[in-house]
């Protein structure tokens, strides 16, 4: 395919892409505000913004912390609508391909379009820095957005990794208010799960049988 027809595709899926991201993504923010009005009344600020309890966690294109595509995405824990998310990636397809057949061909040019392509939004490439820097930094940029979309997330539902929730501590993107972090059942109960097996792994190798585990397989 032409670089030229390349980019007469690219942009009219990316263009088609993000008209579908902003209507749903409105959509779900409505919902999820009637939900309130309804519900919770109170929940909304003096200011107008609504202030929720949102779940934040991430998706890797592959897993590991070496991936270069990662999308962050938070929910609106009453309803479980997805009220915003954010996709980082380090790599660009347009960058690699268009722009390294300009390079060869002429620098200058190459250098002309390699600046406006950066700084405009075809340029997928909309982030710098580590692999496993992203879910940090999709928070951050989540809840820094999140007024200007009508909504504060003032509760902060997590995994029982810190790094992500200290961040958004240390950045404070509302002034007044602070989040507070909420440990998730799921993660609580998945880690006591593993430590329990891990406890039994360990003892079965010392030849101590656990009175539990004895119980456990009588009743099999």
């Amino acid at each position: 395919m032409y670089d030229k027809t390349y980019r007469i595709h690219f942009t009219a899926i990316s263009d088609r892409t993000a008209a579908v991201k902003h209507n749903l993504l409105t959509q779900t923010r409505q919902k999820v505000t009637e939900y309130y009005r309804r519900e919770e009344p109170n929940a909304f600020g003096a200011d107008g913004i609504l202030n929720v309890r949102v779940s934040y966690d991430g998706t890797w294109a592959k897993r590991g912390h070496t991936s270069k595509i990662r999308a962050g995405a938070v929910i609106e824990i009453m309803t479980g609508f997805v009220t915003d998310f954010h996709a980082m990636s380090l790599y660009c397809q347009l960058c690699a391909s268009v722009g390294e057949h300009l390079r060869q061909q002429n620098k200058t040019s190459y250098e002309e379009w390699r600046e406006s392509h950066r700084t405009s939004s075809r340029c997928t490439c909309n982030y710098q820095g580590s692999s496993g820097g992203m879910e940090v930094c999709g928070a951050l940029t989540i809840w820094n957005r999140s007024m200007d979309r009508g909504m504060r997330y003032t509760t902060f539902v997590g995994d029982g990794d810190s790094k992500t929730f200290s961040a958004l501590v240390a950045a404070k993107p509302y002034e007044i208010v602070t989040a507070e972090k909420e440990e998730s059942v799921n993660h609580v109960s998945k880690r006591l799960n593993t430590a329990l097996r891990n406890l039994v792994s360990t003892m079965g190798k010392q030849n101590i049988t656990l009175e539990a585990t004895k119980k456990a397989a009588y009743l099999r």
